[in-house]
């Protein structure tokens, strides 16, 4: 993850477009303005994501293919969350 003390939190892992959902947002708060951290997926894909001014920050993955009532979880900094293509 980003800086020495990286404090983001996943908040939500959000699959979308679908079924098969095509599209995974990961949003989160709690980070430190500025801050650029990696956000991972179960899958391995991986993005930057930088937090606002207020700490929040998302990260947005496409090109994905989940299966309805499959599940993909999204981390960062050590929290994780888990969501479910509906």
């Amino acid at each position: 993850c980003g800086g020495s003390a990286c404090d983001a939190v996943v908040t939500k892992v959000i699959p979308k477009k679908g079924p098969p959902c095509t599209i995974v947002v990961v949003k989160g708060t709690d980070a430190t303005f500025g801050d650029t951290f990696t956000v991972t997926l179960s899958d391995g894909d991986s993005k930057s994501a930088t937090a606002n001014d207020r700490g929040k920050w998302k990260a947005k993955f496409t090109g994905k293919n989940i299966a309805a009532g499959g599940s993909i979880t999204g981390s960062a900094c050590g929290s994780s969350k888990t969501g479910t293509c509906n």
